[in-house]
């Protein structure tokens, strides 16, 4: 005969905690990061839209440009060399236009944000699903929760901040899908 198992950890004495305290705010940070991840997704996807709304015009003028300073070297038409000059002149506006916002580069490093809030949210879900597999005395499940909350300080330092609008729109998407996140709606993304 198999002896009975209790699965509930030893209760806590002083009861100010309880594993519903340290699962929920696990919860709640876990979807904070996939909000954060996906409103950096949203940035990055602006970003490149970015590069290419400056990058596609600038080389068609620039190709536009090149063929008519070709043509028109014979020629003495006015108009053509007007044209050639307007499109010289957008050429140059937009080229460095392009080198100074560099969206590209931008897009790339709100994606890579993204993931490091993508793999802290992993690893609050995993936290989470070793609390409800293996359940552990409250003071280790939440020793190991600040420390899951400290790798989050400490990963989200270099990121780039996370303006309003990209962060109103995730936890718009968030709550559509019932992604419930009560920390989220009190985060502002300053």
């Amino acid at each position: 005969m198999i002896p009975d198992v209790d699965p509930a950890p030893p209760a806590n004495p002083d009861g100010l905690v309880n594993r519903e305290d340290i699962l929920a705010r696990a919860e709640d940070r876990r979807n904070l990061c996939r909000i954060m991840s996906w409103a950096h997704i949203y940035i990055s996807v602006r970003w490149s839209n970015t590069n290419l709304y400056i990058g596609i015009p600038s080389t068609i003028f620039a190709a536009i440009a090149s063929v008519q300073a070709i043509s028109d070297l014979g020629s003495g038409d006015v108009s053509l060399k007007v044209l050639q000059i307007i499109f010289s002149v957008i050429v140059a506006g937009l080229a460095p236009l392009l080198t100074f916002l560099n969206p590209s580069e931008k897009a790339g490093i709100h994606k890579m944000t993204s993931r490091v809030y993508e793999q802290l949210a992993d690893r609050y879900d995993a936290f989470i699903l070793r609390c409800q597999l293996e359940p552990r005395s409250i003071q280790e499940e939440l020793n190991e929760l600040v420390a899951i909350n400290q790798e989050y300080v400490e990963a989200k330092k270099p990121l780039p901040v996370t303006p309003e609008w990209a962060y109103q729109k995730a936890r718009s998407a968030a709550d559509q899908q019932g992604l419930v996140a009560p920390m989220a709606t009190k985060h502002h993304s300053d």
